[in-house]
């Protein structure tokens, strides 16, 4: 894969910001199956061509309004973006067109945030066969996504601040390659929201701790939506940071603290299959930072 990118940053005026790019794609290559010693040949996508611009508008200091536009691209995973036997023609690139708005506010020094509303919409959209002996994907088709996104970070006193995030979707299938009765179901493995936050606390100049949570909404796991819904998980972790000096500083993580069951689950279009998360596990790492 090789591209090239060009952007530009134009502030006609003090309140105003402009931000147009462009990017070039194209992927290239073979892959030789060592099993049956055959080589095939990558998709020809072609030259991929990405256009993006931004523009943020800050009437009042702390007050900004931005939006954005932009196209990128998906191509197969594994063994679907060759031409290999099951997949002798080729296959179109995906293309993601997309667009955001939003406003970013800091009305005071300890408190900053973010709200946005976004869509983007894709053709010929592609995904991962999960247990799949050839590691391949397989074709969703035309999809459409929105979502409101919110970012909120609070410092009510020196030592403390608190933050968050949340984002919901909505992830469903417009045009599917084959089946018309996929049309608006929702997008396999996608949840609904998913949600981040914690307390990060300097307990000491060289103590920090942070206290946090993340998780994520339930998700249909078959095309047709007709095997239930599992996924949905919150846990609780701990990091610890302590600077031993000005080269040495050492991390602990706690995660899953309540030792909450969690899992991935996905439908091999047999059953649905469950793969367990992690329950209380403790991680550590030691960094040593010299400057030449």
């Amino acid at each position: 894969m090789y591209g090239g990118y060009l952007t530009a940053k134009i502030k006609p005026f003090k309140w105003l910001s402009l931000t147009p790019g462009f990017r070039a794609d194209r992927i290239e290559g073979d892959y030789t199956n060592l099993l049956n010693n055959k080589t095939y040949a990558i998709n020809d996508y072609g030259t991929i061509w990405q256009p993006k611009f931004g523009a943020v508008i800050t009437p009042l200091e702390g007050y900004s309004l931005y939006g954005n536009w932009g196209r990128t691209f998906q191509v197969a995973v594994g063994t679907g973006t060759y031409l290999t036997n099951p997949n002798p023609l080729n296959v179109a690139p995906s293309i993601n067109e997309g667009w955001e708005v939003g406003v970013k506010l800091e009305p005071v020094d300890w408190a900053e945030g973010r709200v946005a509303y976004w869509k983007q919409s894709a053709t010929n959209e592609s995904s991962r066969v999960l247990n799949s002996a050839n590691n391949d994907s397989t074709q969703i088709g035309a999809t459409d996504r929105q979502g409101v996104d919110v970012q909120v970070k609070i410092k009510p006193f020196k030592p403390v601040s608190l933050w968050t995030a949340y984002s919901i979707q909505e992830a469903i299938v417009t045009k599917p390659p084959s089946n018309p009765a996929l049309i608006g179901t929702q997008i396999s493995n996608t949840p609904n929201h998913i949600f981040s936050g914690g307390i990060d606390y300097q307990v000491t100049p060289k103590l920090k701790s942070t206290l946090w949570t993340t998780g994520q909404g339930s998700y249909y796991t078959d095309p047709a939506n007709a095997n239930g819904k599992f996924g949905d998980y919150a846990l609780l972790n701990l990091d610890l940071g302590y600077q031993v000096n000005k080269i040495v500083d050492v991390q602990m993580q706690f995660k899953n603290l309540t030792n909450t069951y969690w899992e991935y689950v996905w439908h091999d279009g047999a059953q649905t299959l469950h793969s367990p998360g992690d329950g209380i596990a403790v991680y550590g790492a030691i960094n040593a930072k010299y400057d030449l």
